[in-house]
């Protein structure tokens, strides 16, 4: 039996490797499109916080979503802040299930090279 559980299991890898996409992983995060709606409202969420901080996205250069009790979503954008050179920062909104919004994350992730 073990003989055939090492055989298997690279042939199982090499068809799933042919297939050209990877699966999503069962409760993690998928991309969509960064100029898509939901990756859209998202922004103004993260916008309209941050609004008094003179922080302003540029450019949303990835979002994914991810499904919980409502979605993650998570924008890496290019971020300019008051005084400083633009940067990479990447937030995470919780849209609830009541239709609310909350920030759960905003990290800066690096300075623009």
């Amino acid at each position: 039996m073990m003989r055939f559980a090492s055989l298997c299991f690279p042939i199982l890898a090499a068809l799933s490797l042919q297939c050209g996409q990877a699966q999503p992983v069962a409760g993690g995060y998928a991309q969509v499109d960064g100029k898509g709606p939901v990756a859209d409202q998202a922004r103004k969420m993260v916008q309209r916080y941050f609004s008094d901080a003179r922080l302003r996205i540029v450019e949303v250069q990835e979002a994914y979503t991810q499904v919980v009790a409502g979605t993650n979503i998570k924008l890496v954008c290019r971020v300019l802040a008051a005084g400083e050179e633009d940067s990479v920062w990447e937030f995470v909104i919780w849209h609830k299930l009541d239709d609310s919004w909350r920030l759960t994350s905003a990290v800066r992730v690096s300075p623009l090279i």
